[in-house]
């Protein structure tokens, strides 16, 4: 007869945000980055007992929101009304007494407009999630942009934008989290692409099994790409590096691609890639080297899920995804860092990423995704995110 202790039995201390009620405001629940985020945000409260209600237009994630548990609120706030803040307040204190709400969180400019004047007015606080970079072109832009620090705890997805919200309100100091953007490991794990995927996307292409493709994201027109192109193609050819192929995918549009060869003079249209996932398993190389700070984050991000060598620009957020020397050791390293823009830069770069050999690549590959694992999964934002939760709830000892 097995003996079970008493302890088994016992019941669980129940979490600090079992019982709270957390509302999230964003503009709509597209297919963005922070309608991913309150979707992903919603269900970890209610795996912990809270009561999640997110409020936006709407969008086509309105039905996975309520199929994970969320709870949609209507919440109609035109950036392009003049009265929409004061409106949106009005609206907001209502709803907060209505659905006896306990924190905010403001995932948009807007919204932190809005919940910064609710949060007041009914004296229960409010959390902001900054994006990856601030607007600070102006002193206007930077005051209204200064309001994604002006949370009682504020979510920085990196670094630098954390640095930047403090210098624009030094207030911040102290009540600042870095929560890296969540990747969903699911979607970007090499070993759950097909074959047949790769082969259909090698095959868009033009490109046979055995040639080494160096997939370039950046957000560029057409004329800057295939310019960009032809001065990568030209330092590889400098180099000697030939029989290889150069494809160029934007990041954040329609996935519109072109490919040159270092032997080419001209790049050539190709259809639109659509299935990233696939187009990192078929790569050798790939590289961010110029990009918004946001989308192109997350595309050094996924590609480091997939276990990929991964090139960035050494500059804000986009360098902080990536870890390499001199930061850490190269026996750390997850990919390389180059100066923003410079064909040369990139060029030595994707050389020393097509010479690892078997064995370092596949050291680099693992140190890769356990890097996205520990500091930029969907799992470690939604955990992080539940403990500013719980410290700006005045509990921050008890996770």
């Amino acid at each position: 007869m097995q003996i079970v202790s008493g302890a088994a039995f016992r019941k669980r201390s129940p979490h600090p945000l079992a019982g709270v009620t957390v509302l999230q405001i964003l503009a709509d629940l597209g297919t963005s980055p922070a309608a991913r985020a309150a979707i992903e945000t919603a269900e970890a409260l209610v795996q912990v007992g809270g009561k999640p209600l997110v409020a936006a237009r709407g969008g086509p994630l309105v039905g996975e929101l309520q199929a994970r548990g969320g709870i949609f609120v209507r919440f109609p706030a035109r950036a392009s009304d003049p009265l929409a803040p004061a409106l949106g307040v009005v609206r907001l204190v209502t709803l907060i007494h209505s659905e006896s709400i306990d924190i905010l969180h403001a995932r948009s400019r807007l919204g932190a407009w809005i919940g910064l004047g609710a949060a007041r007015l009914t004296r229960i606080p409010l959390v902001t999630s900054l994006p990856a970079s601030l607007d600070t072109s102006s002193p206007l832009a930077g005051c209204l942009e200064s309001v994604m620090a002006r949370g009682d705890r504020v979510l920085a997805e990196s670094a630098s934008s954390a640095h930047l919200a403090e210098a624009l309100r030094p207030e911040a100091t102290g009540r600042i989290h870095v929560v890296g953007p969540g990747i969903d490991r699911s979607a970007f794990t090499a070993e759950r692409v097909a074959t047949a995927r790769v082969r259909a996307q090698r095959q868009a292409w033009n490109s046979p099994p055995d040639e080494p493709v160096v997939l370039l994201l950046t957000e560029m027109t057409p004329a800057e790409s295939q310019g960009f192109l032809r001065a990568t193609a030209l330092m590889l050819r400098a180099r000697r590096l030939r029989g290889l192929r150069l494809v160029h995918v934007d990041a954040t549009r329609d996935g519109r691609s072109c490919t040159i060869d270092p032997g080419a003079e001209n790049p050539r249209a190709l259809p639109p890639c659509k299935d990233l996932p696939a187009a990192f398993v078929a790569a050798a190389v790939v590289a961010v080297p110029i990009g918004k700070a946001g989308p192109a984050c997350r595309r050094a991000v996924e590609a480091q899920a997939m276990g990929m060598p991964v090139i960035v620009a050494d500059e804000g957020a986009l360098a902080e995804t990536v870890l390499a020397p001199p930061d850490t050791t190269e026996s750390l390293r997850t990919g390389w860092r180059i100066p923003f823009g410079e064909p040369e830069a990139l060029a030595a770069a994707i050389e020393a990423g097509l010479g690892l050999g078997a064995s370092a690549r596949e050291r680099l590959s693992l140190r890769a995704r356990a890097h996205v694992d520990r500091h930029l999964s969907i799992e470690r934002m939604r955990d992080e995110t539940l403990r500013a939760f719980v410290a700006v709830r005045g509990n921050a000892g008890a996770t």
